[in-house]
C-alpha cells in the first residue's frame, strides 16, 4: 500500500486508540472498501479517521462503515 494509506491508517488508529487486533481489523476494512467501492483505500482510511473523530469505536465503525460506503458519493 502507499505511504498515504499508511499515514491515513496511523491517523485513524491514533484517534480511535486502536492497536493490535483493532488496528488489523481497521486496516482490512479500509482495504476491502477500497477494493469494492469507487473510493481508494486511502479515502476509506480517511473515513475511518473521521468516524473515530466523531466518537465511533472500532467495533461500531466496522458495522456502520460499509453502510456509509453503500450510499456512494453524493
Amino acid at each position: 500500500m502507499s505511504q498515504q494509506f499508511e499515514q491515513s491508517m496511523a491517523n485513524a488508529a491514533s484517534v480511535a486508540g486502536a492497536t493490535g487486533d483493532d488496528f488489523a481489523r481497521m486496516t482490512a476494512l479500509a482495504r476491502e472498501m477500497g477494493s469494492k467501492t469507487v473510493f481508494s483505500a486511502s479515502q476509506a482510511a480517511d473515513a475511518l479517521y473521521y468516524m473515530a473523530s466523531a466518537g465511533y469505536k472500532v467495533d461500531v465503525s466496522s458495522i456502520e462503515y460499509p453502510k456509509l460506503f453503500a450510499t456512494g458519493p453524493t
